[in-house]
């Protein structure tokens, strides 16, 4: 059984749930936000329900084969993306993607592990920039703009992958390292992942109806000068954030299917 460190398992888990997020079409709102708020708080109260019963071996096979599906879901997600964002051959990328997939899977989960606390703190530094290039031209009265509380909700639970990778985890490890994981990934979910969807809709508040890409249509709008722009940067951070999602939920998966303790 894979041994990791509380920064390790809350990487895993944050990184996965950004890697849909990222790709995510619904456009930004307050309501949306808020609804993401919430669908992160029932998450939650499912996920230490979810840690506190014994799960049958059929439902924990079943866990992992969901697992799985989600991996492919992702890739396909970032197909989606780099076909709205006009890349040139996203269909090759995609390829490349799976066969980085496939080569990560010959390594340990460990390895994964140690690669997701890296990438951790590369989103957070990316993340503390967002508000520093917005600040400028953040226009609030966006925030009262009309918006679905509840679709908010729905596209939160959508793209709530990450669980299947979460709550193993949270299985395998020590109660009071359980715990901080868990707090970790309630507070990346739960506040930083809103407070970006309300970044965004203070910025594009207006161009909510074109929809598609709206966390890169907030790049667009607010490059950090005339000359340096980020786009690429999420956009490279975003492919590797699913091939690494990816391989870490298929890994787990497999784990998870063959441990029957």
């Amino acid at each position: 059984m894979p041994q990791i460190s509380v920064t390790q398992g809350i990487a895993l888990a944050v990184l996965c749930r950004l890697a849909a997020f990222l790709t995510d079409p619904c456009g930004y709102t307050a309501p949306f936000a808020l609804g993401t708020f919430l669908a992160v708080c029932s998450q939650l109260l499912l996920v230490l329900l979810l840690c506190k019963i014994r799960l049958p071996q059929f439902l924990r096979i079943l866990s992992g084969a969901a697992a799985v599906v989600w991996a492919g879901v992702l890739c396909l997600r970032l197909h989606r993306l780099l076909c709205v964002l006009h890349a040139p051959v996203p269909l090759v990328t995609l390829g490349l993607l799976l066969v980085t997939v496939c080569l990560m899977l010959r390594h340990p989960f460990a390895a994964a592990a140690r690669t997701a606390a890296v990438f951790l703190m590369l989103s957070a530094a990316a993340l503390i920039l967002l508000p520093v290039s917005t600040v400028g031209t953040a226009e609030p009265v966006y925030l009262h703009m009309h918006g679905d509380l509840f679709g908010g909700f729905l596209c939160a639970w959508a793209i709530s992958g990450d669980l299947f990778l979460l709550v193993p985890l949270l299985r395998r490890t020590k109660t009071p390292d359980a715990r901080r994981i868990l707090t970790g990934w309630s507070i990346g979910c739960g506040l930083v992942i809103p407070a970006v969807i309300l970044l965004g809709t203070m910025q594009n508040g207006r161009l909510l109806g074109f929809g598609g890409a709206p966390f890169f249509m907030l790049l667009a709008r607010t490059p950090l000068s005339d000359a340096l722009r980020t786009d690429g940067f999420w956009l490279l951070l975003a492919v590797s954030l699913t091939a690494l999602s990816a391989a870490a939920l298929v890994q787990n998966a497999f784990i998870e299917m063959r441990d029957r303790e």
